[in-house]
């Protein structure tokens, strides 16, 4: 990356009052995060997921925010957007969703911006992880024609739900510290990438981590698997042992 196109540093990333506009809840991990991180001197952070540069825009993408949630409950908040990527608000996007919510008053199929989100929480719950995640794709990880031994894999080796679009980089059943439904760790899924760029797998450009990553083979999610990725009209990935 050329040094004349890093942008500017300032820090935080977040103000409180920007945080404010956005619905983020007062005391709770992420908004701690995000008024301590650094504001990043690039757009990407990864392939096509944008660093939250624009406040407004952060703010305006947030769909569970603004919606009213449970004493102790913390919302699941969206980090960094896919931008103009949607998805439908389906069974699976909805149930993991709601749990911080008595009701999420969104009809099926209503528009879901993709991207990295803060994993929603009920704090009294066994088996959460408040400093986790979801990163929400605008595509099925595993369509329904894909063979079990095909698509993409949790780090259990089991297959992704077929048409999921949220369980990759997630744990699955068989991990030390917890169960199925305890999310993985932002802290995983970052030192996850950064080996993904100094590995070479995802090329750096001007504005960061370059788009086009995610249309050549390419390590990733868990240690010794290949996820191979092809653009024609919509994105298939096939993962295998290497």
């Amino acid at each position: 990356m050329l040094r004349d196109s890093l942008l500017p540093i300032s820090a935080p990333l977040f103000t409180s009052a920007e945080l404010d506009a956005a619905a983020v809840p007062q005391e709770c991990f992420i908004r701690s995060l995000l008024r301590r991180v650094k504001s990043p001197r690039f757009r990407f952070i990864a392939p096509g997921l944008e660093v939250p540069h624009d406040k407004e825009a952060f703010a305006r993408r947030q769909r569970f925010t603004n919606i009213p949630h449970e004493k102790d409950s913390i919302p699941g908040v969206l980090l960094f957007a896919a931008p103009d990527r949607l998805v439908d608000l389906n069974f699976e996007i909805r149930r993991l969703f709601s749990i911080a919510h008595k009701n999420v008053s969104m009809n099926d199929n209503d528009p879901v911006p993709t991207g990295l989100y803060s994993e929603p929480v009920r704090r009294g719950d066994y088996d959460m992880e408040e400093a986790g995640f979801r990163l929400v794709f605008p595509f099925a990880l595993r369509p329904g024609f894909f063979r079990d031994e095909e698509g993409a894999r949790m780090s259990d080796w089991r297959p992704v739900t077929s048409g999921s679009s949220t369980e990759l980089f997630q744990h699955g059943y068989f991990h030390p510290f917890g169960g199925e439904r305890r999310s993985q760790r932002l802290e995983s899924l970052f030192e996850r990438w950064i080996v993904l760029v100094e590995s070479g797998v995802w090329t750096v450009g001007k504005d960061g981590v370059e788009e086009g990553s995610i249309n050549s083979e390419m390590r990733i999610g868990v240690p010794g698997m290949n996820i191979r990725s092809h653009q024609a009209g919509e994105i298939s990935i096939s993962l295998m042992c290497s």
